[in-house]
């Protein structure tokens, strides 16, 4: 399907190894940082008393939420508890998964050996890649069967069988299931696959990737008219930033790229567009289609609901970007090691400086802040929340259970009430609540702040 790029020399390290070795760094970090909001708010969802419970308060919680990231991280969560390794082990799981499968995938693009090893190193230390990696949450799954879609379209355009395209229905439909925003870059796959087919005449493989994806969409239409409604009344009702055009809006999007810093995203777009320069018009076109649908799908989606951009959205376009740079980085070494080299060092350095601080310049705790609560709840204080993003005690409640019997009543019954407040409240919202408390005749006798909660204890 796709003729080599330069032939490059064996490489030192086979691919196998330095997928376990990066097995072993993504399980070793996946206790260092706390759990975070959005962690902890897919948790309040995950450790839901049914199946059927949690499965409605996905789209209504989450804004584009779909199931099956959920499903997968529950039996994990409710047999290990809601710990930082439990709920971030399937993540994990499929990131390192993923690995093996852009292996695959280069090895069917007959990419040499010694540009699978890079491409599968660059893709490991991306940033945006390593974040979800070790994060509770269901994009790595998303990034696995966007993986195992492209796999079964380069399979089936190689040599064409029915299984392999009923794996890529299988996976495309599943990846539909736990990140719509996957499709975008199976679209640009299969773009390229029915442009391919056009040329050469090849009616039947020109029409049976589309039709994949069309029954695909099919599959979940069902659950996006269901859910629908739900997005638009959550996006309406947030409190988030919606979606502008502006110079702002450019600089995320190029940091985005990588999910890294100016630098990173800087050194890793010369990579890529090295790649491009140097590569075959098959390579180019392929890999440039994916990465390009996802970019440019990911801002009209958000510019059409309204929405926030995300980096997240990006990590799709990584699989594509990712082999590029490795033909942009040998095609560099080759031409001008000093200048190869600086590059790659300034990525490298970029990237790992900024997967390092990402793990350790944490803000939150909640399990800690849990804690902290329930001690001055046994104290006699009733809980008062000052939400904000519908951060209420039920973030905390997930850690521990009991707290929401201790939820205040009327403020005027009462006469000792801890107000919580955390990093996603508002400054105007706890003002408001503060004013509240100051009229019912509270005053504030002292103050706990544990993981980016604070615990005001006030008293009347």
């Amino acid at each position: 399907m796709v003729p080599q790029p330069h032939a490059a020399q064996s490489h030192r390290f086979p691919a196998a190894a330095l997928v376990i070795c990066y097995g072993l760094v993504v399980l070793a970090a996946l206790t260092i940082r706390p759990l975070w909001l959005d962690e902890v708010i897919q948790l309040t969802g995950t450790t839901s008393p049914s199946v059927e419970s949690m499965i409605r308060w996905v789209p209504d919680v989450n804004v584009g939420g779909v199931p099956l990231g959920f499903l997968t991280q529950r039996p994990f969560v409710l047999a290990g508890g809601p710990s930082a390794f439990w709920a971030r082990l399937p993540s994990a799981l499929f990131s390192v998964a993923s690995c093996w499968l852009l292996v695959l995938l280069c090895s069917e693009l007959k990419v040499p050996r010694s540009l699978t090893t890079l491409a599968a190193g660059i893709f490991m230390i991306v940033p945006a890649q390593f974040r979800y990696a070790t994060e509770a949450r269901p994009y790595s799954e998303a990034l696995w069967f966007t993986l195992l879609s492209m796999v079964a379209i380069v399979k089936w355009a190689n040599l064409p069988s029915l299984s392999m395209l009923s794996l890529c229905l299988l996976a495309t439909v599943a990846g539909l299931y736990t990140q719509p925003y996957m499709a975008l870059a199976v679209c640009g796959w299969c773009a390229w696959s029915i442009l391919s087919g056009f040329r050469r005449g090849d009616w039947l493989r020109a029409a049976t990737p589309a039709a994949c994806l069309c029954i695909s969409s099919l599959l979940f239409l069902p659950w996006y008219l269901w859910s629908s409604p739900q997005w638009d009344a959550n996006i309406q009702r947030s409190e988030l930033p919606k979606f502008h055009w502006t110079g702002g809006l450019g600089l995320d999007v190029f940091k985005g790229i990588s999910g890294g810093s100016f630098l990173c995203s800087a050194a890793f777009l010369v990579l890529v567009l090295t790649g491009v320069w140097c590569s075959s018009v098959a390579i180019r076109g392929l890999l440039l289609c994916s990465a390009s649908f996802v970019i440019v799908g990911a801002l009209a989606v958000d510019s059409w609901r309204d929405y926030f951009f995300a980096s997240r959205q990006f990590l799709f376009a990584l699989p594509a970007l990712s082999i590029l740079a490795a033909i942009g980085l040998e095609a560099a070494w080759r031409r001008n090691k000093l200048m190869g080299g600086a590059i790659a060092c300034a990525f490298s350095i970029a990237a790992l400086t900024n997967n390092v601080t990402t793990q350790m310049n944490a803000k939150e705790d909640w399990p800690a802040a849990a804690r902290a609560l329930a001690q001055v709840s046994r104290g006699g204080y009733c809980v008062q929340m000052a939400e904000s993003h519908g951060a209420g005690v039920n973030l905390y409640s997930v850690f521990v259970p009991r707290l929401e019997s201790g939820v205040c009543g009327n403020l005027r019954t009462q006469s000792r009430v801890a107000l919580v407040s955390n990093l996603a409240t508002q400054a105007k919202t706890l003002s408001t609540s503060e004013e509240e408390l100051r009229r019912l005749g509270f005053a504030l006798r002292k103050t706990i702040a544990v993981g980016g909660t604070t615990i005001e204890m006030e008293h009347r």
